[in-house]
């Protein structure tokens, strides 16, 4: 039996969504898109500093994107 699983990069001459298929914003799971993704710079020299964005990012995200490890 073969599957009835059709992908969107299959959809030749399809130029939007059924609406339908359109989950509305206020019911959509994710992070906001107003809220850009916290960056850490790991070469800060004041440590206290440093933990101090780790903990505070970490407690209103649950995750940081790091750079300069």
């Amino acid at each position: 039996m073969m599957s009835q699983t059709k992908f969107v990069s299959n959809w030749k001459g399809v130029e939007s969504v059924p609406e339908t298929y359109v989950y509305p914003p206020e019911k959509r799971f994710g992070v906001s898109v107003k809220k850009t993704i916290p960056v850490i710079d790991w070469a800060i020299d004041d440590r206290t500093l440093l933990l101090k964005k780790v903990h505070d990012v970490t407690q209103e995200f649950g995750f940081v994107q790091s750079t300069k490890i």
